[in-house]
């Protein structure tokens, strides 16, 4: 037997006794790093988890966890827009994790510290033990990550046209369009960007790159230059661009133009060379006052460099993908306190301090001109205005408020084209609590699959289910029906278990309830054994439902109306049936101020009338079958249910 044919059996036989993970990895420990590899697979990994759990119990008291997916290293030689808002978001009082693939500038095992709150962590396996982070996606192609990880909020930060990728296909794409249908949150950081975009997601939003004011503006601070800006600084005017040379964005012609147009300026060009070829392409010997100074070592080093620049450019091609960009150096001059000439770009225009120039002639005209405002003090103030209007925690205020509002709503589920809310019981609970304590109005929908399956046939009930402000998973047929659409719900939250809970808690906080529906004689067992059960509840009233209506047509529903008003009740149960319920909450949510519950046959429960099943049989998803047991009136609404699922598996197929 040969080598190979030894080789090969091992691995059929690994595969058969182990599965196809401790195949790849006994592939890995005989064939490729015997020790090293095999050990960073089974027990470093365990090292990592206790480190990550280090981490969180350190952090406990963060606003929240957010996992970033990089696509380059941290320590690249220019910083980045992710690098910026990962530190101003750890900052903002949030867990920043930063994946990275040690690409070529990174190499960390495990965790490392960047500054509180703020960790570089090649361990993205580890991180999917984070419970309800938050993903943050720049780059399209990781939209995998939204399956790999429990998210509790995707962030899909749409920052390069998808033209510039054309190796990638329909591929990237594919992955685009699943971000857009999926993410709650989309900044985007160019108009031509948005436009894309808006007719799909409205609620995307305009992100243009910022500056961290700070590092930037060394007015009054003592600076000396560098080794390399010696040799520039006190002989000529000088000229400067700190970035890459991008073969598709830097404009070579137009810096030879205007350095043939103005041998008396100096021209300094501040980055990698090594980005790609392009730069080897030029005899840049012809230009003696063009002048490559390298990088620095930190990017506070880069800000101390540009205050010697007496004018900053952005030299780039005109074309779609520089029409899509918003120069990070851009509001870095601008803090910087330069002047500054760019070509005619779509994001530059914006802005009064930025000279824009449409053609070589005018981009050198606009270089003298930018000589002569460097020492305007109007000039100055303009220029400072705008960077002070860009920085990064500008922009990542808008972020998390938008994080605050996905923590208050939830995530949904879509089922049928209802909105379900993807809460916990205590979450909805929680969420109640809080609003009654407010005294704001706040209408809960309790949905169980009748509820559904009304609100996908009738438009109209739709519209009413998403003027809820929670619409909670109000049975075992719901919750299934998520699992069928993989869509899962954390949990089922019924009606009468919120309710039952509002009570409990409310009972101990001291806040006021009023039940309204059911017969008479329904509505006052219920009330006698609501007080039995909590004797220092305070039920300020009670009506049955006979007296209300949808539209005001009663004289006696005014009068509930008038009599709420007066009482001022924080919660309000209803149990006046689907979906005359649901229109009574809307018609009156507002002028009430409370928070109203839809409880449809929760006070027959409380009443002794009905049984509820019990917890093996809820748990076997029968209660249904219970109920139709104990009335068998309910038939025709338990029919209900083999259409709703019909209607869920042909979603789910489609």
């Amino acid at each position: 037997m040969t080598w190979k044919d030894m080789k090969e059996l091992t691995i059929k036989l690994s595969k058969k006794i182990f599965g196809i993970k401790f195949r790849n990895s006994l592939k890995i420990f005989i064939f490729k790093h015997p020790y090293l590899t095999f050990r960073e697979s089974y027990f470093q990994k365990k090292n990592y988890q206790n480190e990550l759990s280090q981490i969180l119990e350190k952090n406990k008291d963060t606003k929240g966890i957010i996992f970033y997916p990089a696509i380059s290293d941290w320590n690249m030689p220019l910083t980045q827009r992710f690098n910026h808002l990962a530190r101003t978001f750890s900052r903002a009082g949030y867990l920043f994790f930063y994946g990275t693939h040690n690409l070529r500038y990174d190499n960390v095992r495990g965790f490392e510290k960047i500054e509180k709150n703020l960790y570089l962590t090649n361990q993205l396996e580890v991180l999917k033990d984070i419970k309800d982070p938050i993903l943050y996606i720049t780059w399209a192609a990781n939209s995998f990550y939204m399956k790999k990880y429990k998210a509790k909020s995707v962030i899909y930060d749409f920052v390069d046209d998808l033209e510039m990728f054309p190796l990638l296909g329909k591929k990237i794409y594919k992955c685009h369009n699943e971000l857009l249908d999926k993410a709650d949150i989309i900044p985007v950081t160019a108009s031509r960007l948005l436009d894309q975009i808006k007719d799909r997601r409205s609620d995307a939003f305009l992100s243009h790159n910022a500056v961290m004011f700070d590092v930037w503006h060394l007015t009054g601070k003592k600076v000396k230059p560098d080794s390399e800006m010696r040799k520039l600084v006190g002989k000529k005017p000088l000229v400067g661009y700190f970035g890459s040379l991008i073969e598709s964005c830097f404009d070579y012609d137009l810096i030879k133009y205007a350095a043939k147009a103005r041998p008396e300026y100096n021209f300094a060009i501040s980055g990698p060379l090594d980005f790609d070829t392009s730069n080897d392409m030029h005899k840049w010997s012809e230009y003696p006052n063009i002048h490559f100074i390298g990088t620095v070592p930190k990017y506070e080093d880069l800000a101390e460099r540009i205050s010697f620049f007496d004018v900053c450019t952005v030299p780039f091609i005109l074309n779609d993908v520089t029409q899509s960009i918003s120069p990070l150096k851009l509001f870095e001059y601008m803090a910087a306190g330069k002047p500054i000439v760019t070509t005619d770009m779509r994001e530059c225009k914006k802005y009064k301090s930025v000279l824009a120039s449409k053609t070589k002639a005018e981009f050198v005209e606009n270089l003298d001109k930018a000589m002569k405002l460097k020492d305007d003090r109007a000039f100055q103030a303009t220029i400072l205005k705008e960077a002070k209007e860009n920085t990064w925690q500008a922009r990542t205020k808008k972020i998390v408020e938008l994080l605050d509002e996905c923590e208050k709503k939830g995530k949904k589920v879509s089922i049928l084209g209802v909105e379900v809310d993807k809460l916990t019981f205590n979450q909805s609970a929680d969420r109640a609590l809080k609003s009654a304590k407010e005294k704001k109005g706040f209408f809960i929908v309790t949905a169980n699959a009748e509820i559904l399956f009304k609100g996908a046939k009738n438009e109209d009930l739709k519209n009413i289910y998403k003027k809820a402000d929670i619409v909670t998973a109000d049975g075992s047929g719901v919750v299934l029906a998520g699992r069928i659409l993989g869509k899962k719900l954390p949990e089922r939250v019924t009606g009468v278990d919120l309710a039952e809970e509002l009570l409990k808690r409310g009972e101990k906080d001291g806040l006021t309830f009023y039940f309204l529906g059911a017969t008479k004689d329904i509505m006052n067992k219920a009330v006698k054994n609501i007080k039995k059960k909590y004797p220092k509840l305070k039920l300020v009233g009670h009506q049955d439902g006979g007296v209300c209506s949808v539209d005001g047509r009663f004289e006696k529903n005014d009068h509930i109306i008038n009599e709420l008003k007066r009482l001022k009740p924080n919660f309000i149960f209803i149990g006046l049936g689907c979906p005359k319920q649901e229109r009574w909450i809307v018609r009156h949510k507002e002028e009430l101020g409370a928070v109203c519950i839809g409880l449809g046959g929760t006070f027959r429960y409380w009443s002794g009338v009905e049984k509820r099943a019990p917890k093996i049989i809820q748990k076997m998803y029968l209660e249904g079958v219970f109920r139709l047991i104990q009335n068998p009136r309910r038939l025709g609404r338990f029919l209900v249910l083999p259409r709703f699922f019909y209607n869920v598996v042909k979603e789910r197929i489609s």
